[in-house]
């Protein structure tokens, strides 16, 4: 660790209700989840860890993060990233 770029979280220049931010491997399966807690005032972050507390292997995760926008809807941004080390 370096300090630079070790974590995933979602950011948000107001803050956002999260109501659920998951990561998924490859194969669909969940390896982290965090749910209920503001975008800046408890932010919530993946490590590259997984549910078992194992250091995930270096490939290609996919993410889901359900959100309450400012205007009160309930949206879902979802993308990948890759975990290198």
């Amino acid at each position: 660790r370096n300090g630079v770029n070790d974590r995933l979280n979602f950011l948000h220049e107001r803050n956002l209700v999260i109501k659920e931010f998951i990561i998924f491997n490859s194969w669909g399966e969940v390896v982290f989840v965090k749910e209920n807690f503001m975008s800046q005032s408890s932010p919530e972050y993946w490590e590259g860890i997984d549910l078992t507390a194992a250091k995930a292997d270096q490939k290609v995760f996919l993410y889901s993060v359900t959100y309450i926008d400012i205007d009160d809807t309930e949206k879902v941004l979802k993308g990948v990233t890759q975990l290198l080390r």
